[in-house]
């Protein structure tokens, strides 16, 4: 379960380690410099749709300087958060960026 919570997410793995008659969980937390990047990524991508609706996620990542994984986190937390939704197929569909939703 945090497994799947951390992946999610976009936060480092927990650590488990079994010990003689217990066990230790090390959970871990972004740093500030880790939360404000991401944002940072996700203006940058939310600017980039507003100009081109069908740019593609490797366009995203070459313009942004990141990897296409890091983009592929980034658009599934902005569409869980309704800041943007894809409409249509993958090649022939386009971006669309909610008007009732705050920007990043």
């Amino acid at each position: 379960m945090l497994n799947n919570t951390s992946n999610a997410y976009s936060i480092k793995q927990p650590k488990f380690e079994a010990l003689q008659k217990s066990f230790h969980v090390t959970l871990y937390q972004e740093t500030t410099q880790e939360i404000e990047t991401k944002n940072t990524t996700k203006q940058s991508i939310c600017q980039l749709i507003r100009e081109n609706k069908q740019i593609t996620k490797i366009e995203l990542a070459q313009k942004i300087g990141v990897s296409e994984s890091a983009i592929k986190q980034q658009l599934a937390t902005l569409k869980r958060a309704g800041t943007i939704k894809r409409i249509g197929c993958t090649k022939a569909g386009y971006w669309e960026i909610s008007t009732n939703i705050e920007l990043p």
